[in-house]
């Protein structure tokens, strides 16, 4: 199903490792998604920015995507982030989602490296025509041209979200997990306060909002997760943990 049927909050997520850091810890990412399917939310989006995908080899991409996968059964779907530098290791990842039942993908151009319009534009283009679903297009470091959007309008399958806004925003543009399209908002928010995300968004919202901008998005989402008895274990180096005072000082604001 290549058309962009969902409408509602997407929930980011972020991607549970091992104490040593070694591993992507199986059990962990579990416990996180069994926790978060009875709100049905639009969608779960697995290693976008929250999600640490520069810090993921490509198998381990592969196995958070099918862990998340086996443990919503269907029951919400799926989106998986696949940028890389590369063209082929993206559209390796984008088929891999395809194969395994993921709903769609989002990508952002190449991260590092300068390229021409027209080596964007192939890039963008081999993604969606050869791994037929579903391709939400980012564009957070401003890369892509009005030219090489327009070029890629024909195809029903790719869309180009826009960001967030409001107080509610993490960042100032469109992440590989918060934007917003045709009826859909994926945020990070959403993980830590999803009930009050959607219903307004709420103070609680805009606080957690807050946090991310001042401690950074990954370093506070794992550590407030942590300190309400879920364990997300730690971000990979060189990210630190944001420490149990700040966060025992935001739950207390909440209060």
């Amino acid at each position: 199903m290549n058309s962009l049927d969902l409408s509602g909050t997407i929930i980011p997520l972020v991607t549970p490792f091992t104490d040593d850091l070694s591993m992507v810890s199986e059990v962990r990412l579990a416990r996180i998604v069994r926790s978060l399917i009875p709100l049905k939310p639009a969608a779960f989006l697995v290693c976008g920015d929250l999600g640490e995908f520069a810090f993921l080899s490509s198998s381990e991409r592969k196995l958070v995507l099918e862990i998340v996968l086996r443990e919503t059964s269907n029951a919400v779907p799926v989106l998986t982030n696949v940028t890389t530098v590369g063209t082929m290791a993206a559209l390796d990842l984008a088929q891999h989602a395809k194969r395994h039942g993921a709903r769609g993908a989002v990508v952002m151009p190449p991260y590092y490296g300068q390229f021409t319009a027209e080596e964007l534009q192939h890039h963008l283009k081999m993604i969606a025509n050869y791994s037929d679903q579903l391709l939400l297009v980012v564009d957070p470091l401003k890369k892509l041209d009005p030219e090489v959007a327009a070029s890629l309008h024909h195809n029903a399958a790719v869309h180009f979200p826009v960001p967030v806004g409001g107080g509610a925003a993490v960042s100032d543009s469109s992440t590989t997990d918060e934007f917003s399209v045709s009826g859909c908002v994926a945020s990070p928010v959403a993980l830590l306060e999803y009930e009050d995300f959607v219903a307004g968004p709420g103070n609680r919202a805009m606080k957690v909002a807050a946090a991310m901008r001042a401690n950074g998005k990954v370093r506070f989402a794992k550590a407030l997760l942590q300190y309400r008895e879920l364990e997300a274990g730690p971000p990979r180096n060189p990210y630190q943990m944001s420490s149990i005072e700040t966060v025992r000082d935001f739950e207390k604001s909440l209060s």
